[in-house]
């Protein structure tokens, strides 16, 4: 069985993590999430696309799955859940669109994921950095709370 992926510094995918934590100012999810997809691959945000951004998203989500066998249904299930449902009980509130539902889906599995146990790293982040989107009040550049910096990596 394969092991679960510990380390979003490799991918590239920090800033993912950290926007579903809360850790960014969230504004608009599709333009915010252009702004870090345009940031991890050295593009100008009007050149990414949501499909980059699902794809992306998605592959991170199969990653930290590795090793789980439960994540497909509960993922799949919110899918439905937000598609089906949404229209019933949210009378005259604007749809989601099913790209922001899949993107929603990803960002909550990523937001689930655990950083520390105790005072140890279990998964490692880069930490936030406000020329990718503003920062919220509780985080900061010097944040270890949740992130690894360049000392702690070695």
């Amino acid at each position: 069985m394969p092991t679960a992926h510990r380390n979003a510094i490799e991918t590239g995918m920090s800033h993912f993590y950290l926007y579903s934590k809360g850790h960014y100012v969230q504004t608009n999810l599709i333009e915010d999430l252009k702004r870090i997809t345009a940031h991890r691959c050295g593009l100008n945000p009007e050149q990414v696309t949501v499909a980059n951004i699902i794809l992306l998203l998605l592959r991170e989500v199969d990653r930290l799955a590795a090793g789980r066998t439960t994540i497909l249904e509960p993922f799949v299930t919110y899918i439905r859940e937000e598609l089906v449902v949404w229209p019933t009980l949210m009378n005259g509130q604007r749809q989601p669109s099913v790209d922001e539902v899949i993107i929603q889906a990803c960002l909550n599995e990523l937001s689930m994921t655990v950083i520390r146990e105790g005072n140890d790293i279990v998964f490692e982040l880069e930490p936030p950095n406000p020329d990718v989107l503003p920062l919220t009040r509780s985080a900061s550049p010097n944040n270890t709370i949740h992130t690894v910096t360049q000392t702690e990596r070695g």
